[in-house]
């Protein structure tokens, strides 16, 4: 897939399954499941599909 698999991509794909995850292992093994299958899924659902450094924006919020 063009733009997920170099450095910058693949830094976008990790930061959107860990927002898909929203702390949960379950959700977390899904998101990785459908990163696997297509990157661009992950990073639309996590909203970082149409600003190349929206991830870099995002904070999680601390549940601790």
């Amino acid at each position: 897939m063009p733009g997920c698999w170099n450095a910058e991509g693949v830094a976008r794909v990790h930061f959107a399954v860990l927002k898909l995850s929203g702390g949960s292992l379950k959700k977390f093994e899904d998101a990785v499941r459908l990163a696997n299958i297509d990157c661009r899924d992950v990073l639309v659902f996590a909203g970082f599909a149409d600003d190349i450094g929206a991830h870099k924006a995002w904070t999680p919020a601390r549940t601790w």
